[in-house]
């Protein structure tokens, strides 16, 4: 666990007490880059005090892309504030990160943080990704997880409807639908199964895909957990899961027998 760190902490608490402040920033320690988000927020909570998010996913990701050996470039769908995906255009061997993120306050925060860290490998898709081109509910979740907003998920705190394109059609409109792709990264709370239902051909092309399972979310949307691992399997991917920053080999019937919201990587 990183060390607390004195000095952002007590910024980051000033910037929470102080009523109707908006968005402000820290940096990320020995990563060295700086991130924008909102005090009330557990992911710029982690940054302020930590000077660090999902570090195992983080260390296994820097090692991961820094041992590619050509060039290609990384997915972000679901990229909050930009955390992985700012790490990601840090790496030689990436010529470009695409990052997805509909919901309008976190785009703002991830824009403003690509630009204090002149981030001109970042490309920024501002809608949701999805199994088709249309309109998805996108239910709201509180200020203190501005990460945790869903399609699937109705948290009770306001929806709106938002664009969304599938990933494949993304990559078009970017003009990297013939890119090699080191990575996709998805994260977008339960509603993985349609950014893989949609992403066919980015599958057929990936190196590895960082995901988070959730189980619970899709069983609780009367979806069936399945409609994640099958795609992924019939694609030639592998599971796993870290321990120590390594990878664990999962089997399918160990991926289906998990409950709980986790992290699983795939490779061929």
């Amino acid at each position: 666990m990183d060390q607390l760190r004195p000095l952002p902490t007590l910024r980051w608490l000033a910037a929470l007490l102080t009523p109707g402040a908006g968005p402000f920033a820290t940096r990320a320690g020995r990563h060295g880059l700086s991130f924008t988000g909102m005090a009330r927020d557990a992911v710029m909570r982690h940054i302020a005090k930590y000077g660090a998010h999902e570090p195992e996913l983080t260390a296994w990701m820097d090692a991961y892309l820094a041992a590619r050996p050509a060039d290609g470039i990384v997915v972000d769908v679901g990229a909050n504030i930009g955390w992985h995906a700012l790490h990601a255009a840090r790496q030689p061997r990436v010529t470009a990160v695409l990052a997805c993120e509909a919901d309008g306050l976190n785009l703002s925060l991830l824009q403003k943080s690509a630009r204090e860290n002149g981030a001109d490998k970042l490309l920024i898709a501002p809608w949701a990704i999805s199994d088709r081109r249309g309109l998805v509910r996108f239910n709201s979740y509180k200020e203190s997880n501005l990460g945790r907003h869903s399609v699937v998920a109705d948290h009770g705190h306001g929806a709106r409807q938002v664009p969304a394109f599938s990933l494949d059609e993304t990559l078009a409109i970017f003009a990297l639908d013939a890119a090699p792709i080191h990575l996709i990264k998805i994260d977008v709370e339960g509603y993985e199964f349609a950014v893989l239902d949609g992403a066919p051909q980015a599958l057929a092309r990936a190196a590895a895909v960082m995901l988070e399972f959730s189980p619970e979310l899709m069983r609780g949307g009367g979806i069936d957990p399945a409609r994640v691992i099958d795609p992924l399997r019939a694609a030639g991917f592998s599971a796993h899961r870290l321990e120590a920053e390594r990878l664990a080999p999962l089997s399918f019937e160990a991926v289906r027998a998990i409950g709980t919201q986790c992290d699983l990587i795939w490779t061929r």
